[in-house]
């Protein structure tokens, strides 16, 4: 029997019992429906979250912390840091209390000061207006959560004349006991980009805005280094001088554990859906071996042989298979796309920015193809190889 023969026998069988092939394939694309839904939701958390907090320079950035009074985060240690071997370039960082006054209105901050290279090696971007850089680090950047106390929607901060007070810690000395040194900034600075935080009153300041502050120690500090594969040799190097050290792509290796989980959890419950299909369509091929034992009797009669038999049934089982797969990529598609566009809506009504909680990697959408075909394949096993099997005789004798 020639493959064509095959086709057509299959395509008679669907079309002579449309209903139940149809309503077998609508279960399997259901099961796999599931399994693409819940997946690819998984993939598209992932691909927010690591959006959100991550760029190419800020997974080669270590983030370099003290751990006590006794070992601090001075001039001469940043120097020393940036000296090292494979080191590209070291953004300190300085916490100041400071007051910001905004139309009439005052408020207590916590001022960083930082460097024009900071929100490049930070990662951070901005809901609105544009971060320092090694060309242009005037103004400052404050939070949304500062607007807020000054009454303003983030929108409306950026360009406003901002006062700006901060108190700088003095190192006690022979000559000078422990004090506060307090600098206005002047002129008065602009807001020139603005934070996505609405928990913590932050503003980010450089040293072109305040150029007479010297700070005796920094809180930590930004470290790049030249490519990943020395990510490890730097951090062991100022781990050894006592520093605490962290980087991004530490947590970003635990979100990827945990996600996994959370993808096969997700998975798992798709997967429940998908063998419940799979028993309807053993169900269905089972029936149609009965239906058709006859025909098989008669094929038999007139020639086919037994492997002939063999793949008619595991054609058929299979081009399910593979249209509940189809079937399924639409279904799961369209239910991602229509809880997407749900959710925008209310993140509209709630001003967030819209977000796209689904991805579709061609790699899993290959392997869904690729499953249901099997899994429809693997249904077709037992009912095929029983109608392989018939006696001639004995088929044409069924009733």
């Amino acid at each position: 029997m020639r493959a064509s023969d095959i086709i057509l026998l299959n395509v008679q069988s669907f079309r002579t019992r449309l209903m139940r092939a149809m309503l077998t394939v609508g279960g399997m694309s259901i099961g796999i429906g599931a399994v693409f839904f819940l997946v690819t939701l998984g993939f598209g958390l992932q691909q927010v979250l690591f959006e959100s907090i991550t760029t190419a320079e800020s997974l080669l950035s270590l983030d370099v912390a003290s751990q006590g009074d006794a070992l601090k985060l001075d001039a001469k240690t940043i120097e020393e840091i940036a000296s090292l071997p494979n080191v590209e370039e070291v953004s300190p960082v300085a916490s100041l209390s400071a007051q910001a006054e905004l139309q009439g209105v005052a408020t207590d901050v916590v001022a960083q000061l930082v460097t024009p290279s900071y929100f490049r090696l930070q990662g951070m971007t901005l809901d609105f207006g544009s971060p320092f850089n090694e060309g242009d680090a005037e103004g400052v950047v404050v939070s949304s959560a500062l607007l807020k106390a000054f009454n303003l929607e983030a929108a409306q901060g950026v360009g406003q004349e901002l006062a700006l007070t901060v108190f700088v810690p003095q190192v006690e000395t022979e000559d000078r006991p422990e004090s506060v040194r307090i600098v206005k900034a002047e002129p008065a600075p602009r807001i020139r980009g603005v934070v996505a935080d609405d928990t913590t009153a932050l503003l980010f300041v450089s040293s072109t805005t305040l150029p007479d502050v010297v700070v005796p120690s920094y809180q930590q500090a930004k470290v790049k280094v030249e490519s990943e594969e020395y990510l490890n040799t730097v951090r062991d190097e100022i781990l050894q001088k006592g520093f605490l050290v962290s980087a991004l792509s530490d947590a970003i290796e635990e979100a990827n554990r945990v996600f996994f989980v959370l993808q096969v959890v997700l998975g798992i419950f798709g997967v429940v859906a998908l063998l419940v299909a799979a028993v309807g369509m053993f169900n269905t091929m089972t029936i149609s071996l009965l239906e058709r034992t006859q025909d098989v009797g008669i094929m038999k009669a007139i020639g086919a042989s037994d492997r002939d038999v063999l793949f008619l049934f595991l054609s058929e089982s299979f081009l399910m298979g593979l249209l509940g797969g189809f079937g399924g990529i639409g279904v799961g598609y369209v239910g991602g796309q229509a809880l997407n566009l749900g959710l925008n809506i209310l993140a509209r009504t709630q001003d967030a920015e819209p977000l796209n909680v689904f991805a579709y990697p061609l790699w899993f959408i290959a392997s869904i193809i690729a499953l249901s075909a099997l899994v429809g394949f693997s249904t077709g096993i037992f009912p095929a190889r029983r109608a392989a099997h018939l006696k001639p005789l004995v088929a044409l004798r069924y009733k």
